[in-house]
């Protein structure tokens, strides 16, 4: 039972963190481009990591609270969350897909900005990573 307890509070809290960054970047989901949507998420993939490793939340945890995020936050289907997870794990190999490599570990570092209420911060970094990256695709 302690376990479930310890699930559901890093979800609540993930989900809150998540909720903080569309409030942050004052969008919503349906106004997003889907780059913009593979940005934030694989940012907020850098986040969620961050905050397990503080709560010590194991990887199943993890990847069941990430997929809530690209459903319930995000917007995906089952299975485009499932195939976008995969994706998403295999790009914490810096060679799989290093501009992935790179959002996710500046997501991981705006995790720790989050946590010590550095807001502007992450603001600035993620409204960053999509400036450089949707300019750099168009």
């Amino acid at each position: 039972m302690e376990e479930k307890n310890v699930k559901s509070t890093f979800a609540g809290e993930v989900s809150e963190m998540v909720a903080a960054i569309f409030n942050m970047l004052d969008i919503h989901t349906e106004e997003l481009t889907e780059l913009e949507r593979q940005i934030i998420s694989a940012f907020s993939f850098g986040m969620i990591n961050g905050a397990a490793m503080e709560e010590g939340a194991d990887p199943m945890t993890v990847q069941g609270t990430m997929a809530g995020v690209l459903i319930g936050q995000l917007g995906y289907s089952e299975k485009q969350a499932v195939d976008f997870m995969q994706q998403l794990i295999e790009s914490t190999n810096r060679e799989f897909h290093p501009t992935m490599y790179a959002i996710i570990h500046r997501g991981l570092e705006g995790y720790y900005d989050y946590r010590d209420q550095q807001y502007s911060l992450v603001h600035e970094n993620l409204t960053d990573i999509i400036a450089t990256i949707v300019t750099s695709n168009d």
